[in-house]
């Protein structure tokens, strides 16, 4: 039961770091892809990217949204970097 506490507790610390600091949040002139989703509260979250050989090489991100919705980003976007493009688009949310 400590270990799950203690997996949470560090969940909880990575996400307010991505919420407090989102890593690669802004938006990008003259990207390879994009595409710009709609949440059901309104908030829109675009991303942006840059493929080299079939892969990811920068990507961006930018919202509206709350610190929750730019945690998201933040982590999609780091996720997805450096990735294959195929294998980018498989990434889904992890559900408890």
């Amino acid at each position: 039961m400590d270990n799950n506490n203690n997996n949470k507790t560090e969940i909880s610390e990575n996400i307010t770091k991505h919420i407090t600091n989102p890593l690669n949040f802004g938006r990008m002139n003259d990207p390879d892809g994009s595409a710009v989703v709609k949440g059901q509260c309104g908030e829109e979250m675009e991303i942006y990217f840059i493929a080299e050989n079939d892969s990811i090489s920068k990507i961006l991100f930018y919202s509206n949204g709350c610190g929750i919705i730019l945690a998201c980003g933040s982590v999609v976007t780091e996720l997805a970097n450096g990735r294959k493009i195929d294998e980018a688009l498989k990434i889904v949310p992890l559900v408890w």
